[in-house]
């Protein structure tokens, strides 16, 4: 068995980092729980402020702090989100409350050891996905889910082994590397750690050197069964997550916001989860909308399509970008909404298992649809597909660029492979027919005689000019109100 852990560090604090960005990372900043320090970001532990002080003593040692109460609900939600962007690598993705996840990569191993090379570079590889999102990550490997948690929280990693796609020497190295970690990195509560410091045990080498039952009987059968499931001795099973159908997400902003630019800090965090969410599932989207929430008031929706499904955090963005210079947002707005509409799968080269996930396919004509309709709205193009009738003027219908709306050519009413001309008259034109040369035909179109009956014999004719043209003459007073026999000129050959 291969299990990867992933360890958020700063979790509790980067939610509220994420809603204002620009004054958290500028400023000290706290997160506290129970009047005292939990965790404090860079700024803050400069200023000389650690965890475990006083709200009172952090802002005494800087007058600019800002603090945050911890939010537990929302680190849970949080972290569902950060499974179902690791639902990417492997289809086991289990929650490890209240800032964790386990992966069972076992499966997955043979396709990403070939991908990236070696285990270390997948571990760096689904970091940096995180880091991408906006979320320090903290990434190891191990035998067991309790092995591979401790040893992120520990920030070391098994000594690397060549074959990297079978994983043989996983539990040998692995509890060498356990060894040597604080016994503050695994999963044991804080006053039995207290209890076998005082005993002289620090590091997890030391605890499993001693007799089990004994620690047993001294600290309860709870500590022996973990540390069974620590080294592989017992089964330790994860419920992994369901993952969502739908992509729907949200950023609550400190402040309200007014300009459009700094609105586009949280939207890019936002744009980065849902690309992490559609090459999980290999999907694009082809329309969005982001919600831009007042404090009072009415929220503004922006909605952007796309000519082909889109799953490129830089180039949905880019677009979005063009829609706001468009839209009236609120004057203050205090929260952001993106949701997927519709998404469809994405096409992919023939090398595109193995090409790096997120470099995205470029195709110029549908990125420039894209642009001239993020820039002028959707109804500055207009694409045409077939329509499933006979009669010439209804066989066709207008589309949204790059949409696959209507039948296939070959299963229109008209797919047989006749001659149609790309210009129609609407209405067609009374001709005389001596003034044509009649090249192929007749072929006969009686359709509508549930709504606008024709009873028509189309033919490709050649006119005095020299044009190749389509003409009808009218049959037996169907539909048309032209007498029977009557003939016109209803469009013109390129």
């Amino acid at each position: 068995m291969l299990w990867f852990a992933v360890h958020f560090p700063r979790l509790g604090l980067e939610i509220f980092e994420r809603r204002h960005p620009e004054e958290t990372a500028s400023s000290p900043a706290v997160l506290v729980e129970d009047r005292r320090v939990r965790l404090a970001n860079a700024e803050a532990r400069r200023a000389g402020i650690v965890p475990g002080s006083t709200l009172a003593t952090a802002h005494g040692v800087a007058s600019r702090l800002t603090h945050f109460e911890r939010d537990r609900p929302a680190e849970l939600d949080r972290l569902h989100c950060l499974a179902e962007a690791a639902y990417r690598y492997t289809s086991h993705v289990s929650l490890c409350a209240p800032d964790g996840l386990a992966l069972d990569m076992h499966g997955s191993l043979a396709l990403f050891g070939s991908l990236f090379g070696s285990i270390d570079a997948l571990a760096d590889d689904i970091a940096h996905l995180f880091r991408d999102i906006g979320h320090a990550a903290l990434v190891a490997f191990a035998h067991t889910p309790a092995g591979a948690l401790t040893l992120a929280r520990s920030g070391k990693r098994p000594s690397s082994w060549d074959d990297a796609s079978s994983g043989d020497d996983v539990p040998a190295a692995s509890l060498d590397a356990l060894r040597d970690v604080p016994l503050a990195c695994a999963e044991i509560l804080p006053r039995d750690v207290e209890r076998l410091a005082n005993m002289g045990v620090f590091r997890v080498g030391e605890l499993l050197a001693l007799p089990r039952d004994e620690l047993g009987a001294r600290f309860g059968k709870a500590l022996q069964e973990y540390l069974s499931r620590l080294t592989g001795e017992a089964p330790d099973p994860r419920t992994p997550i369901v993952p969502g159908e739908t992509f729907a997400s949200s950023v609550h902003l400190i402040e309200a916001v007014s300009n459009k630019q700094t609105l586009l800090f949280p939207m890019r965090r936002l744009a980065s989860e849902l690309a992490a969410w559609l090459a999980a599932r290999q999907l694009g989207v082809l329309r969005l909308t982001w919600g831009f929430h007042p404090l009072h008031g009415t929220p503004c929706r922006v909605e952007t399509r796309f000519a082909r499904p889109r799953g490129d955090d830089r180039g949905i963005l880019d677009l979005v970008r063009l829609r706001l210079e468009q839209a009236d947002l609120p004057e203050e707005t205090m929260s952001i909404e993106l949701v997927a509409d519709e998404t469809a799968p994405r096409a992919s080269a023939a090398d595109g298992l193995f090409r790096t996930p997120d470099v995205e396919q470029r195709n110029p004509p549908m990125d420039l649809v894209d642009t001239i309709g993020a820039r002028l709205g959707d109804a500055a193009l207009t694409g045409l597909a077939l329509a499933d009738d006979h009669r010439p003027e209804r066989a066709w219908t207008a589309r949204r660029p790059g949409s696959r709306a209507g039948p296939a050519p070959g299963e229109a009413a008209h797919g047989r492979g006749e001659l149609r001309p790309l210009w129609l008259f609407d209405p067609p034109r009374p001709v005389r027919i001596g003034r044509f040369r009649l090249l192929a035909g007749p072929e006969r179109i009686e359709s509508g005689w549930w709504d606008d009956a024709v009873a028509r014999d189309y033919y490709v004719a050649l006119g005095e000019d020299g044009a190749q043209c389509w003409l009808f003459r009218t049959r037996n007073g169907i539909g048309d109100s032209a007498p029977d026999g009557s003939w016109f000129l209803h469009g013109y050959f390129a």
